[in-house]
């Protein structure tokens, strides 16, 4: 019997890649194991977008990628920038309308929402950080090994999911709460193909005794994979036979047919376009060595297989991250262009040890892998979402608890007569999200008071043009101290400024 009672569980996808749909898969799986009687959903953020936008966005997407690598490269670096230096970032591009989001789960009232796509975690965050699905738990599968600006996502759902602990430390690192942040690593297919290699190649006309390598880049197919065959063939003068997947590029299908009349029969080449999962699957368990794009998905699938890899530069942008991290923990060769691809497959099957240690390296990233803490996230009843009150941190609002418990532990651990409390980014009105920052700010607390200037202090009314209260207001205060002093700009700093104490002790 189950431990778990009834739940409705959300999990949204992308269908840009299939790395998101077979994440998303295998979560539904996991669940499904802990609770068989859960009810999932799988649902694609895209279907949220205009029709005409999606379909052009899709095809833009894939046209840079793989033809303009260097200008995809420079797009995604320029997104991470914006993101870590938007106020909020509900200020950022959205192709996924919120409110349309957030029609569909009011209609599905689910206990838990997941993402695997970082996008769609975004908007969840967003919808958040406004005050909504405040009774529904948000979880976050991040499906690739690059960090850039996704850590303040982090800080506004309840957990998000990573793929490795390296990625854990950077997300601790950039000040998300250490309760938000699990390594899981990724929910890899597990290839359930009971029959051995040689069962496995002879079905598709292939022999066991002959070194295998599998190609494939994906549903679309990219990079070139005549070069990469055709440098494999200049350097490896035995047998050799290559199993290439294609997906749905048929013009790289065609290149391929083309090509088998022009090598040697010592090199026989199997073109397959887009193939179900577990066929991939199967071969790639079969093979020496697979050779594929740096997506999360595929490469990790190989990693727990023990494949040895060798990852091509078909995608830039956030799959030179994850190649970079890949390289280092030594799970996979990068290869800078099709023809050294082919080069590193020739090293390896000539260097035993170097592929043996390879091999290690991916059982010790296979132990990462614990996809059961997101689907026991998911199921967990008793987990109730942390979220601040309307209007938590504004004027005459909620106020932060235990401020001045943690002072007190903080005036005890580093213990200053004197410090100067420096600051930027201020507002002319009461907000919690700061929009304007023309300057700066500066006070010095003196043992317990802090003083400050207000500038717009009009002596008539108001004759503390130099102001003086205590830390806690300074930082955290939600009533006005006096009629012309402004919230975030002379009291309540910490909710509009970013604010730097530096303690000086032994000053009399």
């Amino acid at each position: 019997m189950s431990a778990y009672p009834n739940r409705k569980i959300v999990i949204f996808y992308s269908s840009i890649g299939y790395g998101h749909i077979s994440a998303a898969q295998a979560v539904k799986e996991e669940i499904s194991k802990l609770n068989p009687k859960a009810q999932v959903l799988l649902q694609d953020i895209r279907e949220f977008m205009h029709p005409i936008w999606r379909r052009i966005d899709e095809r833009l997407y894939w046209f840079v990628a793989a033809n303009l690598p260097e200008c995809f490269d420079a797009l995604f670096h320029n997104v991470q920038a914006r993101g870590n230096s938007a106020l909020s970032l509900s200020q950022l591009p959205n192709d996924y309308p919120e409110e349309k989001v957030l029609e569909f789960l009011k209609n599905l009232a689910p206990d838990a929402v997941l993402a695997t796509h970082y996008g769609s975690a975004q908007v969840l965050g967003n919808l958040r950080e406004k005050g909504l699905l405040t009774d529904i738990r948000i979880g976050w599968l991040h499906t690739d090994f690059f960090e850039g600006y996704l850590p303040r996502i982090s800080k506004r759902i309840d957990r998000t999911f990573l793929a490795h602990h390296e990625l854990e430390s950077r997300w601790l690192a950039a000040g998300v709460p250490a309760e938000k942040v699990v390594t899981s690593g990724l929910p890899v297919c597990i290839c359930n193909d009971d029959r051995g290699r040689e069962a496995i190649l002879n079905a598709i006309g292939l022999y066991a005794h002959w070194p295998t390598v599998v190609i494939t880049s994906g549903k679309e197919g990219v990079s070139n994979y005549s070069a990469i065959i055709e440098g494999i063939a200049e350097g490896y003068q035995d047998h050799i036979q290559i199993i290439a997947v294609c997906g749905k590029n048929t013009r790289q299908q065609a290149m391929l047919n083309e090509l088998k009349g022009r090598l040697a029969e010592r090199i026989i080449i199997r073109v397959f376009g887009l193939v179900p999962h577990n066929d991939l699957l199967s071969w790639v368990k079969a093979a020496d060595i697979l050779i594929t794009k740096a997506g999360g998905m595929t490469p990790v699938e190989a990693f727990a297989m023990s494949t040895p890899t060798v990852l091509i530069d078909a995608v830039s942008g956030h799959e030179r991250e994850n190649a970079a991290l890949f390289t280092r923990l030594g799970v996979a060769e990068q290869a800078v262009d099709p023809k050294h691809a082919g080069k590193l497959v020739n090293s390896l099957l000539a260097d035993r040890k170097r592929a043996d240690a390879m091999r290690k390296a991916q059982r010790e990233f296979k132990e990462n892998i614990n996809i059961a803490r997101i689907a026991e996230f998911a199921l967990d009843e008793t987990f109730v979402p942390v979220v601040p009150p309307p209007d938590f941190g504004v004027e005459n609002g909620a106020p932060v608890l235990n401020m001045n418990e943690t002072l007190a532990e903080l005036d005890a651990q580093v213990p200053a007569e004197l410090e100067l409390l420096l600051s930027y980014s201020t507002s002319q009105k009461p907000q919690r999200i700061v929009l304007e920052n023309p300057f700066g700010h500066i006070a010095i607390r003196i043992h317990d008071t802090v003083y400050s200037a207000n500038y717009i202090a009009d002596p008539s009314v108001d004759p503390n043009f130099l102001q003086h209260m205590g830390l806690a207001d300074y930082l955290y205060g939600v009533c006005r101290p006096s009629p012309l002093q402004i919230h975030t700009n002379t009291y309540g700093m910490a909710y509009g400024r970013e604010n730097i104490g530096l303690r000086v002790s032994g000053i009399a």
